[in-house]
């Protein structure tokens, strides 16, 4: 999503990303959120975001009441108007009380995205969670939840030749032609029954299934 919609010529004068890790473990607070949206802007974004840095420098010195504020009124400035969409994986992580923020940093986050009704946010789990589904808490409803649909023997053939097409793996995807190759994935597909996340688990050991 993010290679694709980052590269779409008409949004980028309208739209700021920030795309987070597949592992935001430490986000203990909403400010550790707004921290790591920043820090996102400058893996991505490069040479636009290297003010940021300065920024985040004095967001350090600020008194700690302020923080929360003040690095919101950071984003906004970057942002300059336009839709910031926040792309997260394994959302979970962030709202647990646990792993993440909790209840409170959901509450504030929540306030965030009404307060700016230009923040968006599009998000992955690997299965529903108690902080999206129990009534009490702010995120219940605010979801478009969409299933992924396990796929079929023929679509996960064609699932993994288009991430090795992407990745230049010639080799493998020539395996995946062949007597050797169909039978393999064939045994494999009945055992994880067409899940997408470890079909791509499956392909990082590509190498050593065809050698």
């Amino acid at each position: 999503m993010y290679n694709r919609v980052s590269k779409i010529d008409a949004l980028k004068d309208k739209l700021r990303i920030a795309y987070l890790i597949e592992e935001e473990y430490g986000v203990a607070t909403f400010l550790d959120l707004t921290i790591r949206v920043l820090h996102s802007f400058l893996r991505w974004d490069g040479e636009e975001a290297v003010g940021l840095k300065a920024e985040i420098e004095k967001l350090k010195k600020t008194p700690a009441a302020d923080r929360e504020k003040t690095a919101v009124n950071i984003i906004l400035d970057y942002i300059k108007g336009r839709t910031l969409l926040i792309i997260a994986e394994n959302i979970e992580t962030i709202f647990d009380k646990k792993q993440g923020f909790g209840p409170v940093g959901q509450k504030k986050f929540s306030d965030l995205l009404q307060q700016f009704p230009f923040f968006t946010i599009v998000a992955s789990n690997q299965s529903l969670f108690l902080d999206v589904q129990r009534e009490d808490r702010p995120f219940h409803n605010f979801f478009k939840i969409e299933y992924l649909r396990r796929l079929t023997i023929e679509e996960t053939f064609t699932y993994l030749k288009a991430i090795t097409a992407e990745d230049g793996n010639h080799g493998f995807t020539e395996f995946l032609d062949s007597p050797q190759g169909i039978g393999r994935i064939k045994a494999i597909y009945e055992l994880i029954g067409g899940n997408h996340r470890l079909l791509v688990t499956f392909h990082r050991f590509s190498n050593r299934l065809y050698q």
